[in-house]
């Protein structure tokens, strides 16, 4: 049911039915959803409420796999709704996966500083930029995010404790 519903939504968004997509999100948005799934709906219910360059954008993004037009994509929502952070944690999450953190991190500050749109988003952020900053070697600023991660949502703090003890055992390495 909510994944017919979710093509369905999808299909309709795609075509310019923004207003009967946008209905059906927010009722697949009412059930349980994997992680995943409950992040790409609050990116895509933000953007159409959003509007203009970042719904244009980010419609694009989902309308194809092909990551060269995905990142051109959310790059373009971007330049036209620079305020819009979900475009930039979409482009972090881009460069994290292909292993440029340096990059990753840029957006994925951006993202953070400027604001998601639901705490599932802003945890997943947290998560990716608190792991960029550590592969970095910035142990400080990855302890920061780790940090925050924790207090934001409880259930993620095993996985920031974790995080802050590698960086823990990775410091008194270097001093060594």
């Amino acid at each position: 049911q909510t994944i017919l519903s979710n093509l369905r939504a999808n299909a309709l968004w795609q075509s310019g039915y923004t207003d009967a997509s946008l209905e059906i999100f927010g009722g697949i948005e009412k059930y349980y959803l994997p992680d995943d799934i409950q992040r790409e709906l609050d990116i895509k219910i933000s953007a159409i409420r959003e509007g203009g360059f970042a719904e244009d954008g980010v419609r694009e993004f989902f309308a194809t796999r092909d990551r060269a037009l995905q990142a051109i994509a959310v790059e373009e929502a971007i330049q036209g709704a620079p305020d819009y952070s979900p475009a930039y944690y979409l482009l972090g999450r881009q460069l994290y996966n292909a292993g440029d953190y340096t990059k990753a991190v840029q957006y994925l500050e951006t993202a953070y500083y400027i604001g998601l749109p639901s705490s599932g988003l802003a945890a997943e952020n947290l998560r990716l930029l608190g792991t960029a900053l550590f592969a970095e070697g910035d142990y400080d600023g990855a302890a920061a995010a780790f940090g925050e991660l924790a207090s934001l949502r409880p259930r993620d703090e095993s996985y920031a404790v974790d995080f802050l003890q590698r960086i823990n055992r990775s410091e008194q390495n270097i001093l060594k």
